[in-house]
């Protein structure tokens, strides 16, 4: 191992046994499973069988996954309100009810008008001085509690999508549900909230370049959030954090366009017809969580991070300007009302206080926003953080680099590591998040690491793998930007993840690959139950490399195509470590058979 590649290693031991822990190697038995019933069906449906879709597989995977997490009940986040925040919350919806004469206690409109009207717009358009003062409300409603359990006002309306997240996603309700959440928080900020269009960034070379990811917007987005008007949030599961660029892709132009193609909602909600995300909103939605990555990677959490009210705000925009082309085409947009058996339109919207979803869809609460045109050249908003380029605007790169990252400066909580997000200068880059059960944060010893070997195949070696999984192989679709940025196609670095299938967990790692690596993967560890976990590996361009399990006692290994999913068992043999970044262990782990396998084919 060189000097660079323990560099930063070497910190994060040190910082463990400062506290006392113990790194040890430790006996377990690691075996694959089968992936649960709703995950692989519909895995099975986005991937195996669509291979008309625009999605590339890895995100139609992360996609099966989300929804698999958040519709299992023994892996929701419980949330419960005060008497004092229900009471706040209830105060916000009488100020909607005098803003657009909605009577929460009966779930309708009554007969009255005026009141406060939003209008928002892009947050770099001039003038500045109103992002100023969005940001400064914001500040406000987080120092602000809001009841007797220490949560401040802007985590009680956070914590309301974390208590309704598994109800208003991935179904019709997604869009009206989200419309009637963002009028609640712009009440209880009393600014309207500007929309952000990732398009223009997307427009970049390099959108994590951005200037909306520096000190004069956003914050830094890579790691804990130091920078920034919201620098040092701290949320339920440790310090607000992103991972931008790692995963997932932006917004473009070329997509909202195939959604402008339809004529009724349903045919741009989910599910997604033939598997692909990309022609829905809210699969393109889901998306740019995975891009921007850390708490907005966790829908659970994503409302933690202000992004979030930004980004949501510019679809709605997108959905209003669907709605403003169904009038055109002579459909009535407050009728077109998608129903379903699991998201019944005439239930009551999860913690909106009485409000039912149907609302969403109503032309007096679509009344209460307005929203000005999205930036356009040659003006690009007057602002000096655009710029026109081929009769498209684009984003002004920022002077916050993301290498300047540094690490934390101490241990949060108590000694525990709620969230760790290292910058490893070398061998590569980790960015670790991982949740108890139950929203209870687990330190990094109670963690098993388990290694992973990614092997890179070039196309023209394949025929070494007759093994392979031909089916996965024919569709390798590639994300857009992958498209509009070939040398992204070859750059050599393999993503790897795990997401818990019996506990609340998740860890991601990558390194660089010419010919094959090592990846070490954070699952919990089996006390006295198994850990069940789901490990992926794919490039940034969205192509899956295909899991291959080692056959229990083979002699020589023999590696045998899986599903990627595996169980950790407190038998023997050995095969993982309590921390792998430790060198000497590190050695002896090297010498170990992983119990699993990539091949990436592309």
């Amino acid at each position: 191992m060189t000097e660079k590649q323990m560099e930063a290693p070497t910190y994060v031991t040190l910082a463990l046994l400062t506290l006392g822990y113990a790194v040890t190697v430790v006996v377990s038995l690691i075996e694959p499973v089968s992936l649960p019933y709703d995950l692989d069906r519909c895995i099975t449906q986005h991937i195996l069988k669509s291979n008309t879709s625009h999605t590339p597989p890895h995100f139609a995977e992360a996609f099966c996954v989300k929804k698999f997490i958040l519709h299992n009940p023994n892996l929701r986040v419980k949330v419960n309100f005060t008497t004092d925040e229900t009471d706040y919350i209830q105060s916000l919806f009488k100020q909607v009810e005098a803003d657009a004469g909605v009577d929460t206690d009966k779930g309708r409109f009554r007969r009255q008008t005026g009141g406060w009207r939003r209008h928002r717009r892009e947050i770099r358009s001039a003038p500045y001085i109103e992002w100023q003062q969005y940001v400064r409300a914001v500040t406000r409603l987080k120092r602000v509690q809001s009841g007797t359990n220490g949560r401040s006002r802007y985590d009680t309306l956070a914590a309301i999508h974390t208590a309704a997240v598994d109800e208003v996603h991935f179904g019709p309700s997604f869009c009206p549900w989200h419309r009637l959440y963002l009028i609640l928080v712009e009440t209880a900020l009393r600014v309207p909230i500007p929309y952000w269009d990732p398009t223009i960034d997307g427009a970049m070379d390099d959108p994590t370049q951005s200037v909306v990811w520096t000190n004069k917007y956003f914050g830094n987005g890579n790691g804990p959030v130091v920078v920034g008007p919201f620098r040092h949030y701290y949320t339920p599961t440790g310090p607000l954090s992103r991972d931008i660029g790692s995963d997932g892709l932006l917004f473009s132009k070329e997509n909202i366009q195939r959604l402008f193609r339809f004529r009724f909602n349903r045919d741009i909600f989910e599910p997604a017809s033939l598997g692909d995300q990309m022609s829905t909103l809210e699969g393109q939605h889901n998306m740019v969580h995975f891009w921007i990555g850390g708490h907005m990677n966790e829908f659970e959490y994503a409302a933690y991070d202000p992004v979030f009210w930004n980004y949501h705000a510019y679809v709605d925009y997108v959905w209003e300007n669907f709605r403003r082309l169904q009038v055109r085409r002579g459909v009535n947009p407050e009728m077109d009302i998608v129903r379903s058996w699991q998201q019944d339109p005439d239930s009551f919207a999860v913690g909106l206080q009485g409000l039912r979803i149907r609302e969403g869809y109503s032309g007096r609460i679509a009344g209460m926003v307005t929203y000005e045109s999205m930036p356009k050249c040659p003006e690009c908003g007057n602002s000096a953080d655009m710029f026109c380029r081929r009769d498209v605007c684009v984003a002004t790169s920022g002077s916050y680099r993301r290498n300047r990252i540094s690490f934390p400066r101490r241990v949060f909580n108590r000694g525990s590591f709620r969230n760790l997000f290292r910058r490893l200068r070398g061998k590569r880059s980790l960015i670790s998040q991982f949740n108890g059960v139950k929203d209870t944060s687990i330190e990094l010893t109670d963690l098993a690491f388990v290694p992973v070997k990614v092997i890179r195949n070039r196309k023209e070696d394949i025929t070494n793998y007759t093994s392979l999984n031909t089916t996965i192989e024919t569709t390798q679709v590639v994300s857009q930007e992958c498209i509009r940025h070939p040398e992204t196609l070859h750059n050599n670095i393999i993503y790897a993840e795990s997401d818990g299938l019996n506990y609340k967990g998740k860890y991601k790692d990558f390194a660089y690959v010419n010919q094959s690596a090592i990846i070490y993967i954070g699952a919990q560890k089996p006390t006295n139950d198994t850990s069940k976990v789901f490990i992926t590996a794919y490039d940034r361009c969205g192509r899956i490399c295909v899991p291959n399990c080692l056959v229990k006692d083979s002699q020589p290994p023999i590696y045998k195509i899986c599903t990627g999913a595996i169980r950790i068992t407190s038998q023997n043999p050995v095969m993982y470590v309590s921390f792998p970044y430790d060198s000497e262990l590190q050695q002896q782990a090297n010498t170990a058979i992983p119990p699993i396998e990539f091949h990436c084919t592309f």
